[in-house]
């Protein structure tokens, strides 16, 4: 059998599977103490196997009732409120978290995206079957912007949330599958060219904010800002040749330097009240949904806004800049983050290694 040893609460904690159910039981050893929580697998595995084969008849005798297992279960356990207020002493990763404002909110979400839930609702109705109908509420739900439903990535984070209430209830994983986010494996470059060929399109249409999408187009590329930290700005974030992002993902607030590219753009718009106060993110993604079908590329997934981005961080990677260096440009938390995002060219390979250019990029002499 195999086990893995956690610290959880100063205490050393077993991590094992018993025909095919997971637990998660405290071998009551002080962390550390190997010997001692191995000492205690064999009373911790008697103990599970009795809960196992209880369990197994309560919902033999439940069937035959008017109540299923669900509801047998909705009574057990701490409310949800009070196992997150739990979670936030205990659990280690969302002790150290610099975001935890993003976990409340997320927890929130979860809480107000169905009426069968509320926050006494007891932690034990966070059974499988349940949270795979949250699942498929999740899947249907809107998204940030008109027209979308929740990103995956959303909705895999509402998971791990409920993982961790349980967790910390000594409650059975609800075992529900994450969604996959294939997305953020996202290989695409962007070139000038499309780029340019955008801006073309937009400025061509006429259509309101067209001009004001030029503008973010660039920023984006010039900056690499999130779409939101851009809309987001005001005047008193830009001094000089610097600016600073304070509603940031990771809740931090961030300052880079501007190209002198992007310190014209944002200069030229000065008579706005904000930098790009006659945009939302509904008309961001209009214009862009109309400009990518405009220019033929309505069936590329991936040239998206967000796309911006990931080529910014690629290019100072062509650069030579070190991965440090752009993750702290980009705002990242980790630098694993920063090596979803970066894609090096093609070129900057080949001048890594010292290798020539193609031959049919080379011009006869």
């Amino acid at each position: 059998m195999k086990v893995r040893y956690f610290e959880k609460r100063g205490n050393t904690w077993a991590d094992f599977r018993i025909n095919g159910d997971r637990k998660r039981m405290d071998t009551g050893a002080p962390w550390g103490d190997q010997k001692g929580a191995e000492a205690a697998m064999p009373r911790l595995i008697a103990k599970a196997m009795q809960e196992q084969q209880e369990g197994t008849s309560r919902a033999a005798a439940l069937s035959n009732g008017p109540s299923s297992r669900t509801v047998a279960v909705m009574h057990e356990g701490p409310s949800l409120k009070d196992a997150f207020k739990l979670g936030m002493k205990v659990r280690e990763q969302w002790i150290a978290s610099k975001d935890k404002k993003t976990i409340g909110q997320t927890f929130e979400a979860i809480v107000a995206s169905t009426d069968k839930l509320t926050m006494e609702s007891p932690c034990g109705i966070l059974t499988r079957d349940f949270v795979r109908e949250l699942r498929a509420v999740w899947l249907k739900a809107p998204g940030k912007r008109q027209g979308t439903t929740l990103s995956h990535s959303t909705i895999n984070h509402r998971l791990s949330l409920l993982s961790a209430l349980l967790e910390v209830c000594d409650l059975p994983p609800h075992t529900v599958k994450h969604l996959s986010t294939k997305g953020r494996n996202r290989k695409r470059r962007v070139s000038d060219a499309e780029v340019g060929a955008m801006q073309g399109w937009l400025r061509g249409s006429k259509k309101k904010g067209a001009e004001s999408m030029c503008a973010l187009i660039t920023l984006g590329l010039e900056v690499g800002a999130r779409q939101s930290e851009l809309l987001d700005l005001d005047w008193r974030d830009v001094r000089g040749d610097e600016v600073t992002f304070r509603e940031t993902k990771n809740g931090e607030t961030r300052t880079v330097p501007l190209s002198p590219v992007a310190h014209a753009v944002l200069e030229a718009r000065r008579s706005l009240t904000a930098p790009f106060s006659d945009l939302d993110q509904d008309r961001v993604t209009a214009l862009w949904d109309e400009a990518r079908r405009g220019i033929g590329l309505q069936d590329d997934t991936e040239f998206v806004f967000h796309a911006l981005r990931h080529e910014f961080g690629s290019r100072l990677s062509d650069k030579g800049e070190s991965a440090f260096t752009i993750m702290v440009l980009m705002g990242h938390a980790d630098i694993s983050t920063t090596q979803v995002y970066v894609k090096a060219s093609m070129g900057a390979l080949r001048r890594a290694v010292g290798a020539a250019p193609p031959a049919d990029s080379v011009s006869a002499n």
